[in-house]
């Protein structure tokens, strides 16, 4: 997977960064609940997760239009958080669990099929592809570019 957390986008970290705090209340979330939902994770503290996320929210999301999204949206996309946490803890699949994904992601020209996820997956590198935390993109996640979307890296780059 690439390397980077998946809320923000690679515009920089200037002053017109959109959704900083909205970053920073989902990364944080995740910080607290990474362990929960997918066991113990090598080198990790949720405080030096949270001081990684800190930062590099500063970038804003990768949708500059959801610069103003709603309490009742963060919210929705914590609580779907919330649903695939307890479904990876309890060692379920997304279906069996009743978790549905956007669509198909579209990655160097070929359709992927978004099933392949297991619950662990979607929580520490793929939220944005629940319905409730496609906000973070623009919508949903149907031909994207895996590259344009950056997920967290098991190898040590971002905290989980």
């Amino acid at each position: 997977m690439a390397a980077g957390p998946i809320w923000f986008g690679v515009t920089g970290c200037g002053t017109d960064a959109v959704g900083v705090d909205i970053c920073r209340q989902l990364e944080d979330f995740r910080c607290d609940n990474v362990e929960y939902a997918c066991g113990t994770q090598q080198n990790f503290t949720v405080d030096g997760c949270e001081r990684y996320y800190r930062d590099a929210c500063l970038a804003g999301l990768e949708n500059t239009d959801a610069g103003g999204t709603d309490t009742d949206a963060i919210k929705a996309c914590t609580d779907s958080l919330t649903d695939v946490m307890n479904c990876a803890h309890a060692g379920g699949s997304l279906a069996a669990c009743g978790i549905h994904l956007t669509s198909d992601l579209v990655i160097d020209g070929g359709t992927q099929s978004t099933n392949i996820y297991t619950p662990c997956d979607i929580f520490k590198s793929l939220p944005y592809l629940l319905p409730n935390c496609a906000f973070v993109v623009g919508g949903g996640s149907s031909g994207t570019d895996g590259g344009s979307l950056p997920a967290l890296n098991d190898a040590g780059f971002a905290p989980f």
